[in-house]
């Protein structure tokens, strides 16, 4: 991993989606950008490398069983378990408000 040289700060996130950039795709879809909504990601980044359960999985391509050239970890609201961190609680919760839409799951792509 290479460590961001700008996000020293403490490990929080901005709740009030101040610095939202919308960016209009066409007339019916749009990606909101919004830069530094996270402060902290190089120490939020190491704790999920450590805490979660990684797992490679196989994926049937081109006739094949071919391994995943990824680590991969899930959460769903489902299973009663808490989002760990906290932090990811507090930020599913915000999404959620944001767009009313209840989020209820969370995938994590670990690239080596």
């Amino acid at each position: 991993m290479q460590s961001s040289l700008f996000d020293l700060g403490p490990l929080a996130f901005d709740r009030t989606f101040s610095r939202l950039q919308r960016i209009h795709l066409d007339e019916t879809a749009w990606i909101d950008v919004v830069p530094g909504w996270v402060n902290g990601s190089d120490a939020l980044f190491q704790g999920l490398v450590e805490a979660l359960r990684w797992a490679q999985r196989t994926r049937f391509l081109y006739e094949q069983h071919r391994i995943e050239p990824r680590l991969t970890a899930g959460w769903h609201a489902g299973r009663g378990t808490p989002l760990e961190p906290p932090l990811l609680e507090e930020m599913r919760a915000a999404l959620s408000d944001r767009y009313g839409v209840r989020f209820d799951s969370a995938g994590f792509n670990l690239y080596r």
